[in-house]
């Protein structure tokens, strides 16, 4: 499975990497600070999966996600936030996030989300 990372924190694009690369059925593609870097890489490379932050330079990970499900619909994404109010997590339920999680409580549930997803693809 291609997974792309997008968060704004370099710790917390590192503590994914670590996270995720033990799995051999996970390939993590690249990892973006970077909306507009994200979304140009997401349309190169194809991923099957992206892990994405709502607040990051260079775009809003709310409309990142829109794009996203308009024109490669087929790309699960999983919004991991800091932002946990039901608001967001409605917005982002509503614009085709599959999975919203809180980065304070919730983090170590990535690892078993795309686990499961990588089994199963």
């Amino acid at each position: 499975m291609k997974v792309l990372l997008a968060d704004d924190s370099k710790i917390i694009l590192d503590r994914l990497g670590k996270m995720l690369e033990e799995n051999k059925n996970i390939d993590i593609v690249d990892k973006s600070e970077n909306a507009l870097t994200a979304y140009t890489q997401i349309k190169k490379i194809k991923p099957d999966l992206v892990v994405l932050d709502i607040k990051m330079p260079g775009g809003d990970g709310i409309n990142l996600l829109k794009k996203i499900k308009n024109e490669m619909p087929w790309i699960k994404v999983i919004m991991l936030t800091n932002y946990n109010e039901q608001i967001y997590k409605e917005e982002c339920f509503n614009a085709g996030a599959e999975y919203f999680l809180d980065k304070s409580n919730e983090f170590e549930k990535v690892l078993q989300i795309i686990t499961e997803l990588a089994k199963a693809s």
